[in-house]
């Protein structure tokens, strides 16, 4: 996983398990989120993959100044997304959701 985007989704509730957690990569300080790629998005394991995927579509969600969605339409836009990054994966996740071309809110 690259370093470079991802890094914001370390997750908090790794710190709650009675052993000691592993290192975590220490995230960069700031993040063009417009330059994450879908090859990022790959090598991301399954937990932080639905996270960053998530952060997008609410992200999209705000621009367009809306606060629904359709939770049938989002999951078909998600897999299809999905299928556009394993295809496209030097392809950016926004020109990537742009390709799925799903209105899900």
């Amino acid at each position: 996983m690259k370093k470079s985007a991802l890094g914001i989704l370390v997750l908090a509730g790794s710190l709650m398990g009675a052993s000691p957690a592993p290192p975590v990569a220490t995230a960069p300080a700031t993040i063009d989120i417009s330059k994450v790629s879908c090859s990022d998005l790959i090598k991301a394991d399954a937990l932080d993959r639905a996270a960053v995927v998530m952060f997008y579509w609410g992200y999209e969600a705000a621009k367009a100044g809306v606060s629904t969605f359709k939770t049938g339409v989002l999951q078909s836009a998600t897999e299809h997304l999905m299928g556009v990054c394993q295809k496209n994966p030097s392809q950016t996740m926004f020109d990537a959701m742009r390709a799925t071309n799903i209105k899900a809110f």
